[in-house]
């Protein structure tokens, strides 16, 4: 009588599974890398165990000796130890979903305080004011193009670098729209252009058209020549440089703007799947009706705050 030995499925054989499933939703090469990385590190420290004999007090143990630095000897920050455990959740609730494990070991796997207390300090809407008067009253030559950059940030909530990597053609005045390409999640977004921001969109584009018309191909924020944009270390530059000239704090960053439009929007709101949605935070999948009418009430939203 012969008996079959039940397979038992290792950690790496499940992280290389979960990974293809990432890239079949479309994640970016660079989430995939670091997703991999990390629970690849995840794998060593547990001595290349089969999946089942990862237990909550072995992934504890595991994600403490990673916090006190290994393979380095330098602790990590507790923002990047946050990284770290939503990745390990990630994975794991994975696993149970899809019948790997029958039990979670990451559920009592918490957030650290620490890192949930170092948030982005937000602009204020005096502050903001007093940014974009700046612009406004100087001469120059490039006050129009930078207003343009940093009201994206400030009145749609993108990224800088999603600012930056703009097309003209991403611009879709008729459907009150842009289409990002360079978000975090790889994938392109739709945000909404509000009042306040199609306004300033429709005078820089009047500035940048030449008398033969605009190539919709175009960098909306060209560099040094037409083939490149801007860059976001360029961006940094021109942000501190307004800074300056308002005499507002230093502390404030680029990413100030996109923290005080979610606080504004959630303050006229408080609805947290909008403003969700409107940063660009989550993919929900709902039909396209739903969409339509999600970014109605932002546009909505915004247009009552500015």
């Amino acid at each position: 009588m012969s008996s079959k030995k039940k397979h038992k499925i290792t950690f790496a054989d499940s992280v290389r599974d979960y990974i293809r499933s990432l890239k079949a939703s479309g994640r970016a090469p660079s989430t995939l890398e670091s997703y991999r990385s990390k629970l690849a590190l995840l794998d060593e420290i547990t001595g290349h165990a089969c999946l089942n004999q990862i237990t909550e007090t072995v992934l504890e143990n595991a994600v403490l000796k990673i916090q006190n630095g290994y393979p380095a000897t330098l602790p990590r920050r507790a923002t990047s130890m946050n990284q770290y455990r939503i990745i390990i959740r990630s994975f794991f609730s994975w696993c149970m979903a899809t019948g790997k494990i029958r039990k979670n070991p990451s559920i009592h796997l918490r957030m650290s305080r620490s890192a949930t207390q170092e948030r982005t300090t937000a602009i204020q809407p005096n502050e903001l004011n007093l940014f974009f008067a700046a612009m406004r009253i100087s001469h120059h030559p490039l006050a129009l193009r930078d207003e343009t950059m940093f009201a994206l940030c400030a009145y749609a909530g993108l990224r800088r670098h999603e600012a930056v990597g703009l097309h003209i053609g991403d611009l879709k005045h008729d459907q009150k729209i842009m289409i990002v390409p360079k978000t975090k999640s790889g994938e392109f977004e739709r945000r909404v252009i509000a009042t306040c921001l199609s306004k300033i969109l429709n005078r820089y584009l009047v500035w940048r058209t030449p008398p033969g018309g605009l190539n919709q191909d175009l960098w909306l924020f060209p560099g040094r020549n037409d083939k490149h944009h801007l860059v976001v270390r360029q961006a940094n530059e021109r942000f501190q440089y307004w800074i300056q000239q308002s005499g507002l704090s230093p502390e404030l960053t680029i990413h100030s703007l996109r923290a005080g439009f979610a606080t504004r929007l959630h303050r006229e709101t408080h609805d947290d799947l909008l403003v969700a949605r409107a940063l660009g935070h989550t993919y929900f999948p709902v039909s396209e009706r739903y969409i339509t009418l999600h970014e109605d009430q932002i546009r909505s939203a915004i247009d009552r705050i500015y």
